[in-house]
């Protein structure tokens, strides 16, 4: 289920306060991407040291959009246009 951004926004002209949703899709922990991709953990961290898998970190932790693990799939598609 992809993750979603809630965000309070200032009241409407009604004195409601509204809510915003954002959806920045699912965002994998590096274990979960490496099994996404059916490659080790190891194998995973190397092709983020390479820039071959855009990803970012919270802190100590490593982050791997699923945009990325698509566009990751996408560039080495063979025989086709996804």
């Amino acid at each position: 289920m992809p993750k979603e951004a809630f965000v309070q926004v200032e009241p409407s002209p009604t004195n409601e306060v509204g809510v915003k949703h954002y959806n920045f899709g699912k965002v994998f922990r590096a274990e979960e991407a490496a099994d996404a991709l059916g490659i080790s953990r190891s194998s995973l961290f190397e092709l983020v040291r390479r820039g071959e898998l855009a990803s970012f970190k919270v802190g100590a932790s490593r982050r791997i959009p699923g945009s990325a693990i698509e566009a990751f799939i996408a560039a080495r598609l063979v025989g086709g246009q996804s």
